[in-house]
């Protein structure tokens, strides 16, 4: 399965970086071609648009020891399952195929899946142990305020909640902010009209690694200094 589509069907998938507030040029995901029915000879050219969010976050105040290297958050724009099941000829393209609050958490929770993964095995095997584990939530439909949608100001979720099955009697919950806009004319719309789109604020995976190295510990352990 490759973005959202049955097997055998399949997508070539670019991202690019660009500032979400970029107006000129208007940066969007796009799909640049169509299948005529979704078997092994459908693929589809699609590309995506990401901008990492610099800053720490509320787990990591200004006044603590040192602040994560990695990015707080990947806000991402990426073409709805409507947008590819349409283009893919898929049977049953549709809105509701966008109204699940999993597709960001799905891809949120591969990111951390990645990371314990690939972590050193000693650095693994401490953090199941001994680390305070994240935990991925459901999407939340993202704010509308006076101006229109508030997708890219509201934050991934970073939040620390008791929990007596972890190590550290705390896990820190995981939540992206979700915002889709409907696939009108089946796409068929000038370039430059955001339709089929669904968008996530994701989990860098570089930020899921350095937790579970440093800041899964950090809040629970204290370290003695001998001279």
């Amino acid at each position: 399965m490759a973005y959202g589509l049955p097997d055998p069907a399949g997508s070539s998938t670019k991202d690019a970086f660009h500032e979400m507030m970029d107006t000129h040029p208007f940066h969007l995901p796009h799909i640049f071609n169509t299948c005529d029915k979704p078997d092994a000879s459908c693929v589809l050219n699609v590309t995506s648009v990401t901008e990492p969010l610099h800053m720490a976050g509320a787990l990591w105040p200004p006044s603590s020891a040192s602040q994560p290297l990695s990015v707080y958050e990947l806000r991402t724009k990426l073409k709805s399952r409507e947008a590819i099941y349409t283009n893919a000829k898929v049977p049953g393209a549709g809105p509701d195929l966008d109204k699940s609050t999993k597709v960001c958490a799905s891809i949120n929770n591969a990111a951390y899946e990645w990371a314990v993964e690939h972590a050193e095995e000693s650095v693994r095997q401490r953090f199941k142990s001994k680390g305070e584990p994240f935990v991925v939530v459901d999407d939340v439909e993202a704010t509308i305020g006076i101006t229109g949608p508030e997708w890219i100001k509201d934050a991934l979720v970073y939040k620390r909640v008791t929990d007596k099955t972890s190590p550290t009697g705390t896990h820190v919950e995981i939540q992206s902010w979700k915002f889709v806009v409907g696939n009108t004319n089946g796409g068929s719309v000038p370039w430059f009209l955001p339709v089929g789109m669904h968008y996530c604020k994701l989990l860098s995976p570089a930020r899921a690694m350095e937790w579970i190295y440093t800041d899964s510990m950090r809040k629970f352990t204290t370290t003695t200094l001998v001279v």
